[in-house]
């Protein structure tokens, strides 16, 4: 993807957002990684906001618990998929699922389109012309955003996007590896492996 074509769907994921009265912040959702961008989807399930008053506490429910078209995507890849067992004692430890334009895998790019488009314009205010060409992709391999709907629609996470977390800035080393010195840097421009070496 081009560096302009990236600039371009950012432009369009920020102005296509829906006002938060009518979709949930980004912050809150989950993400879909489609044109190398973020693109946020509604959370599954249903919102519970407690309300504290002076009678006590009320439960605000808000949301949307049912998405029969998830449940579908997700029976349809149980039909696709191989599972991998362990050799030593037989149990299953991963799998994969092979989509060809089949009968079935055309079932579950077509369940994976739908429900794809129906999230997304939960949350963006997008043509259909948009929208398309937001979710087209090449055959010769299946795009990220693909994995990560389906588990969401399998009510996990959507891995990969957003996950790296920085590092605690004071991160403490565990007691265990107090006694370790770290090497001293050698000050930049001069020094060098030699000066490295006479730190230690």
């Amino acid at each position: 993807m081009l560096a302009g074509e990236l600039k371009a769907w950012k432009r369009i994921e920020a102005a296509a957002r829906r006002p938060l009265g009518q979709a949930a912040h980004p912050d809150d959702c989950p993400k879909l990684l489609i044109r190398r961008v973020a693109w946020a989807i509604p959370p599954r399930g249903l919102r519970v906001v407690p309300r504290f008053d002076v009678a006590g506490v009320r439960l605000s429910v808000s949301g949307e618990d049912g998405w029969p078209e998830a449940a579908q995507l997700v029976r349809a890849v149980g039909r696709v998929k191989h599972d991998r067992l362990c050799p030593a004692c037989g149990q299953v430890v991963g799998g994969a699922a092979e989509i060809d334009l089949d009968a079935a895998g055309r079932r579950v790019l077509e369940l994976a389109v739908a429900l794809a488009g129906r999230a997304l314009r939960r949350q963006y205010a997008l043509t259909d012309e948009q929208l398309g060409e937001l979710l087209a992709f090449d055959s010769a391999a299946a795009p990220p955003w693909l994995g990560q709907l389906i588990a969401w629609a399998a009510g996990l996470p959507p891995a990969g996007v957003g996950r790296k977390l920085p590092p605690p800035a004071n991160r403490r080393r565990p007691w265990w590896k107090l006694w370790h010195r770290r090497p001293a840097r050698a000050p930049r421009g001069r020094g060098g492996p030699a000066a490295l070496r006479n730190s230690l």
